[in-house]
């Protein structure tokens, strides 16, 4: 037919999007310490990331496994986010279940400053809770609508600093439902 073979390519770059999460940096199965199993599949996150030129890491939840992680799991996550960082790609943290949110909390202003986004709790769109992020060419911007895990006692909180009313009697998944529009 005379046309053109091959994948058609868009006439703008497109931003390269990596998520992932569950990392449990610290478990233990059966005794044993999975943190050299960890760091392999980071240093392989941190390869696919550099050599793709992703442009936005989303870490979603359950980064540690315990609220109090040891130093030697820190040191893990922590070095495979400035390895990130120096892949050229911008990374956001969302804190999960198992994370501690006051922790992450106390170093989202460190995080900033090294490039990093951290989501330790809900805030409005307007105050952290829409993250935009510029793509390596400047071309694209993402909107990371950033709600991390939201405990069940915490929920009306939230639905109450984003102005919704909520009837107690509703399901949580329907609260973060609402939690998720209101940052959309």
């Amino acid at each position: 037919t005379g046309g053109r073979r091959g994948p058609v390519r868009p006439s703008h770059a497109l931003m390269k999007i990596l998520h992932t999460g569950d990392w449990h940096a610290g478990q233990t199965l059966r005794r044993r310490h999975r943190l050299e199993e960890l760091e392999e599949v980071l240093s392989e996150v941190v390869t696919v990331a550099r050599d793709e030129e992703v442009d936005l890491v989303l870490v979603c939840g359950d980064i540690f496994e315990h609220s109090a992680p040891s130093a030697e799991a820190e040191r893990l996550v922590y070095g495979a986010l400035l390895e990130l960082r120096d892949a050229g790609a911008t990374t956001v943290i969302l804190a999960g279940n198992h994370d501690n949110a006051r922790r992450f909390g106390a170093i989202e202003g460190l995080m900033g400053e090294l490039g990093i986004h951290v989501a330790a709790q809900v805030k409005r769109p307007k105050e952290g809770g829409i993250i935009e992020i510029l793509s390596r060419d400047g071309n694209e911007t993402a909107q990371v609508a950033a709600l991390p895990w939201v405990p069940e006692r915490l929920l009306f909180r939230g639905e109450e600093m984003m102005g919704l009313q909520g009837e107690h009697q509703q399901a949580n998944a329907e609260r973060h439902t609402k939690l998720v529009n209101a940052l959309c």
